[in-house]
């Protein structure tokens, strides 16, 4: 999988990296909502790897296909400038967190058999 989505997806499995991002305590990582939005969305394009994937297993695609889209729910649910703290909060953040954990388990899986063969 691509650097991008995988250092986003750790970052939003991270929560005490993140409210340090997005809190402006440390400036290595993604600093806004709004960010993870972009960079999800924009510079990693998820919709043209959903939709032109030929190497992603079913489950693969299932997995991003549940992390887009629990994403975009928050993206278009949270305005700009919204609190860090409300979004973290929230019961939708909470899906998009859950999201990321599942995609970021089966990356584990799946690098441990390669490395088998």
């Amino acid at each position: 999988m691509n650097n991008i989505l995988e250092e986003t997806i750790d970052l939003i499995i991270d929560k005490s990296k993140l409210q340090e991002s997005w809190l402006g305590i440390s400036s290595d990582n993604i600093s806004s909502f709004e960010e993870i939005c972009c960079v999800v969305f924009d510079d990693y394009n998820i919709e043209l790897v959903i939709n032109e994937s030929k190497n992603l297993s079913n489950i693969e695609l299932t997995l991003l296909k549940s992390f887009r889209d629990t994403l975009n729910e928050c993206c278009n649910l949270f305005a700009e400038h919204s609190l860090p703290k409300n979004i973290l909060n929230s019961k939708e953040w909470k899906k998009v967190e859950q999201a990321a954990i599942n995609l970021r388990e089966y990356w584990v899986k799946k690098d441990k058999k390669l490395d088998k063969s």
